[in-house]
């Protein structure tokens, strides 16, 4: 059995309870870490103080994930995801020959050059890890880059760190083997050229087994995309029956 964490704030805790936990398909042993709101909740919005400082803690529980799990494989979720199936098998599979998988976040021909607030292609809103000493040592750098860099996030670190935010396979000082989890586990990222609001319209993958709602500001606008795509996958699945 997989561990699977996630952490939780007073103005996510709605995503949790009713998003997140209740529409999980496989049997993981999950391990949700609450904390305390750091900052006024419409303020946390990614790329924010409040925001970054609640991303320090995320870094500090994939440690402690690491540490727990040795020699083994674990996943870390955000809260503002839902599952559609179940998502382990595909994992097994994604993690052969990776020490880290994760969503793709962005449209490959997306960079820090065409967008200054670009963060990079690998989604650090869920992943799947091998707890070993390669990434052990990516952690740390990732919160000592934290830690240095206030203005900046764990995702905008990974990237930083694991490929320069090419999004292309390169070496790295860790040795850490990355990839990218298939389109099965959503992110509207890749499609998207700015941020989503209320009313976008999605293209879905089919199969889809999970959704993350990302690329859109406020608990509000994420449970808007939660609902808007459990309507859509709903239908899909209605006329596949």
């Amino acid at each position: 059995m997989k561990s699977l964490y996630t952490l939780t704030t007073p103005s996510h805790q709605v995503l949790h309870d009713d998003w997140f936990r209740p529409s999980l398909q496989d049997g993981y042993a999950v391990e949700t870490r609450s904390m305390k709101q750091v900052g006024a909740s419409n303020d946390h919005v990614c790329g924010t103080h409040a925001f970054n400082e609640t991303m320090i803690a995320k870094v500090r529980l994939m440690l402690d994930a690491i540490r727990e799990n040795w020699g083994k494989i674990f996943v870390y979720s955000d809260v503002d995801v839902q599952f559609f199936g179940k998502t382990e098998p595909l994992i097994d599979d994604a993690m052969r020959d990776c020490d880290v998988v994760a969503q793709r976040d962005a449209h490959p021909k997306m960079s820090a050059a065409k967008n200054r607030q670009f963060s990079g292609h690998l989604c650090a809103g869920f992943l799947a890890c091998r707890a070993n000493e390669q990434t052990l040592h990516l952690w740390e750098d990732i919160l000592a880059y934290g830690l240095k860099h206030p203005d900046k996030h764990d995702q905008q670190a990974l990237n930083f760190l694991l490929n320069g935010l090419t999004g292309r396979q390169m070496r790295n000082r860790y040795g850490v083997r990355w990839g990218f989890l298939p389109e099965a586990f959503f992110g509207p990222g890749p499609q998207l050229t700015e941020v989503w609001k209320p009313g976008m319209q999605l293209e879905l993958p089919r199969p889809i087994v999970m959704h993350h709602a990302n690329w859109t500001f406020g608990v509000d606008n994420k449970i808007s995309q939660l609902a808007a795509v459990r309507q859509v996958a709903a239908k899909t699945a209605a006329q596949a029956a």
